[in-house]
């Protein structure tokens, strides 16, 4: 009975750390000491993430390979097929990023990213082209699919391996990088609207805009410039869209519209790659998205996933979108985040990167609670720290004022400071009952 009472009372202590007192003072010291997460500037705390997943994917990668899980998968288990590698795909794009901005200005880590990432640099190449983790997409486009025009995976082999060529110097998968890239130039310029499916009569537009700037990138990494191709391809996919943001899906064969454009898709890969390949459009289309999908209420701010002006979800959930509530899109607000950071939004960033902090819930080993929740603990369980830290990762070089703290952030933080108080008191009260009881 005393082990009991001891454990119980040791439990609330360390509740009371790891739920109240610890994220608690994170927020406030990273206020404090990180003027980047309110102004979209570099920002430490990337790199601290940075730092907890390369020690944990490494890991994670070799044991999944090794067990060969993906040759078990349906097209059906999206995030345990789609996942692991998208997650490869924006670890090794952050750590690119990260690397500049540490070349830029040391004093943001210790250590370089492309060093202290080193084994999960390598890892997340190896996932990236074992074959068993083509199997979902086999399923779609046979055998043959690195040869069909296949958009996605295409897409995320083509900009992991240029950020693993432009962090390791390595060129062993050159002539395969060479062999997609003008594959999917060419597929794109023989389609008759200038987008090409993911899977068969399913075309997402964004994903074609990133495999535009996928093109563009590994272009680069190969010594060549196809800027003026990536410029001439984007015009002619916007004319789908009329020149506004592109749609969720569209019909590769007739180009035509098939649903709303959304936020998530938005923020994911159109706004942060069409800023890549025309600045001057990219700054039209985001004060376009401004307008149509910003929310500002009394407590918090974010991006819708469905437009003001066309559809009224406040409550949705699919697994592009993530959980959508009162009409703020979980994977459009945090892919959002990134974006604001891109266009040197500061006011925006600012108010996005305090609610990330107030409800991210970090652990002292880096781990952040909220985010693990959301992950798919069986196939993809870092994917969403890998792709908040990628939104974190990004920035821009304009001039950056301190955004606003929005009135979630200090009522989170207070609850926390309050909860761990309470578990704190109750806690010490316990372990002094037991002890003196002993005495007695």
């Amino acid at each position: 009975m005393r082990l009991l009472k001891v454990s119980f009372a040791l439990l609330l202590l360390t509740l009371s750390f790891i739920l109240g007192l610890y994220p608690a003072l994170h927020t406030l010291w990273t206020l404090a000491t990180d003027p980047g997460i309110r102004t979209g500037g570099p920002t430490k705390i990337a790199f601290r993430m940075h730092r907890s997943l390369s020690d944990r994917l490494p890991d994670y990668i070799d044991e999944r390979i090794d067990s060969k899980i993906a040759t078990t998968l349906s097209i059906s288990q999206i995030e345990a097929t789609e996942w692991p590698l998208f997650g490869a795909f924006f670890f090794l794009r952050a750590t690119e990023q990260l690397q500049a901005q540490w070349e830029a200005d040391p004093s943001l880590a210790s250590a370089a990213p492309k060093e202290t990432g080193r084994d999960a640099i390598e890892a997340s190449a190896r996932l990236l082209l074992d074959p068993n983790h083509a199997h979902w997409v086999e399923t779609y486009w046979g055998k043959k699919h690195l040869e069909a025009p296949n958009c996605f995976y295409k897409l995320l082999l083509l900009g992991g391996l240029s950020s693993h060529h432009n962090l390791t110097g390595s060129e062993e998968n050159f002539s395969f990088m060479r062999t997609i890239m003008e594959g999917m130039a060419a597929d794109l310029d023989s389609s008759p609207h200038g987008i090409i499916d993911d899977y068969p009569q399913q075309c997402f537009p964004a994903d074609v805009i990133a495999a535009i700037a996928m093109i563009k990138a590994t272009a680069t990494s190969l010594g060549e410039d196809r800027s003026e191709w990536a410029r001439q391809a984007l015009a002619r996919l916007m004319k789908v869209s009329d020149n506004k943001l592109p749609p969720y899906m569209a019909s590769a064969i007739t180009g035509e519209q098939t649903s709303s454009t959304r936020g998530c898709t938005n923020n994911g890969f159109a706004l942060p790659h069409i800023h890549e390949i025309n600045p001057e459009l990219a700054a039209e289309l985001y004060q376009e998205s401004i307008k149509r999908f910003w929310e500002e209420g009394f407590f918090a701010q974010g991006w819708r996933e469905f437009p003001e002006d066309q559809v009224e979800a406040p409550f949705y959930f699919d697994p592009d979108s993530g959980p959508v509530l009162f009409n703020f899109g979980s994977a459009a607000t945090g892919l959002g985040l990134g974006v604001t950071r891109t266009y040197g939004d500061s006011k925006r960033a600012g108010a996005l990167g305090t609610q990330f902090l107030a409800t991210s819930f970090p652990l002292p080993t880096g781990r952040l609670i909220i985010p693990s929740l959301v992950g798919n603990w069986d196939h993809a369980p870092h994917f969403p720290e890998i792709v908040l830290m990628a939104q974190l990762a990004q920035t821009s070089s304009e001039s950056r004022e301190k955004g606003p703290i929005p009135a979630i952030v200090w009522i989170i933080t207070i609850s926390q400071f309050f909860i761990g108080a309470i578990l704190l008191r109750r806690g010490s009260r316990a372990l002094k009952k037991v002890f003196a009881g002993s005495q007695n």
